[in-house]
Protein backbone atom coordinates (compact mmCIF):
# COMPACT_ATOMS: atom_id res chain seq x y z
CA UNK A 1 0.00 0.00 0.00
CA UNK A 2 0.85 3.33 -0.81
CA UNK A 3 0.26 6.91 -0.89
CA UNK A 4 -3.23 7.27 -3.07
CA UNK A 5 -4.39 3.56 -2.55
CA UNK A 6 -8.33 3.29 -1.95
CA UNK A 7 -8.68 1.23 1.27
CA UNK A 8 -11.69 0.27 3.89
CA UNK A 9 -10.94 -1.92 7.20
CA UNK A 10 -9.91 -5.65 6.52
CA UNK A 11 -12.81 -8.48 6.96
CA UNK A 12 -10.64 -10.08 9.50
CA UNK A 13 -9.88 -6.90 11.28
CA UNK A 14 -13.46 -6.15 11.54
CA UNK A 15 -14.19 -9.74 12.98
CA UNK A 16 -11.48 -10.28 15.35
CA UNK A 17 -12.99 -6.80 16.67
CA UNK A 18 -16.81 -7.60 16.56
CA UNK A 19 -17.90 -5.29 14.22
CA UNK A 20 -20.36 -6.74 11.83
CA UNK A 21 -22.54 -4.00 11.44
CA UNK A 22 -22.55 -0.09 11.78
CA UNK A 23 -20.37 2.22 9.63
CA UNK A 24 -17.02 1.38 10.17
CA UNK A 25 -17.25 -2.57 7.58
CA UNK A 26 -18.45 0.11 4.95
CA UNK A 27 -15.96 3.02 5.14
CA UNK A 28 -14.07 3.61 2.39
CA UNK A 29 -10.89 6.36 2.02
CA UNK A 30 -7.79 7.22 0.84
CA UNK A 31 -4.18 7.01 1.94
CA UNK A 32 -2.59 10.21 2.27
CA UNK A 33 0.54 9.25 4.44
CA UNK A 34 2.53 6.38 5.58
CA UNK A 35 4.12 6.63 9.33
CA UNK A 36 6.81 4.05 9.73
CA UNK A 37 7.16 2.93 12.96
CA UNK A 38 9.47 0.41 13.12
CA UNK A 39 7.71 -3.13 13.13
CA UNK A 40 4.19 -1.13 13.16
CA UNK A 41 3.58 0.74 10.08
CA UNK A 42 0.77 3.40 10.04
CA UNK A 43 -1.42 4.88 7.40
CA UNK A 44 -3.26 8.17 7.52
CA UNK A 45 -6.15 7.95 5.77
CA UNK A 46 -8.87 10.42 4.30
CA UNK A 47 -12.22 8.73 5.26
CA UNK A 48 -14.44 11.79 4.52
CA UNK A 49 -15.45 12.33 7.11
CA UNK A 50 -14.46 12.62 11.65
CA UNK A 51 -16.17 10.08 12.19
CA UNK A 52 -13.45 7.61 11.68
CA UNK A 53 -9.94 7.68 13.26
CA UNK A 54 -7.41 9.23 10.52
CA UNK A 55 -4.19 6.73 11.80
CA UNK A 56 -4.65 3.17 11.17
CA UNK A 57 -2.40 0.30 11.37
CA UNK A 58 -1.69 -0.76 7.74
CA UNK A 59 -2.43 -4.64 8.74
CA UNK A 60 -6.18 -3.94 9.47
CA UNK A 61 -6.14 -2.11 5.87
CA UNK A 62 -7.52 -3.68 2.47
CA UNK A 63 -6.76 -2.42 -0.75
CA UNK A 64 -10.00 -2.16 -2.50
CA UNK A 65 -9.05 -2.40 -6.00
CA UNK A 66 -8.33 -6.11 -4.93
CA UNK A 67 -10.13 -8.87 -3.83
CA UNK A 68 -10.44 -9.58 -0.42
CA UNK A 69 -9.19 -12.73 0.67
CA UNK A 70 -11.71 -14.64 2.55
Amino acid sequence: MQVGTKVGYSRKWLQSTGQYTGAIPFARGTITKIINLGQTILAEVDWGTDDFPPKVNIANLWDTSKPEPQ
